[in-house]
């Protein structure tokens, strides 16, 4: 039976670090020692009941004080990709087509070429 996107990236990603964010023009790369997910939009982090979104003044400093954060759990529905963190925080990747800047939202790869998710 063919797994889920969201079992497969909390088979893959559960357990590792963020050990890396690389903004590249048109998108955010997010680096877990080997799998990657590239974002091409702004992801939005989640510290405790605050939403920090591009624009905001702390926005690049929020992304990066992810670099070292745990994955604890990945959930996905229709419209939303949602990082759960160790610290309580989370990144939120928008999969709502009415959002996307591009045809795709997201795309993640397990780091070996064997799988790959496409949003």
């Amino acid at each position: 039976m063919k797994k889920t996107n969201q079992e497969l990236l909390n088979e893959i990603l559960r357990g590792r670090e963020i050990s890396a964010i690389t903004f590249v023009k048109g998108y955010v790369q997010l680096h877990f020692d080997g799998p990657y997910i590239n974002v091409y939009g702004d992801p939005s982090v989640g510290l405790e009941e605050t939403l920090v979104s591009k624009g905001s003044a702390n926005y690049y400093e929020a992304l990066l004080g992810l670099i070292g954060q745990t994955v604890t759990a990945i959930d996905e529905d229709d419209l939303l990709l949602n990082i759960k963190l160790a610290d309580g925080a989370s990144l939120a990747i928008s999969l709502d087509p009415a959002t996307r800047i591009c045809a795709e939202a997201a795309m993640f790869q397990d780091g070996t070429g064997k799988n790959w998710v496409t949003w």
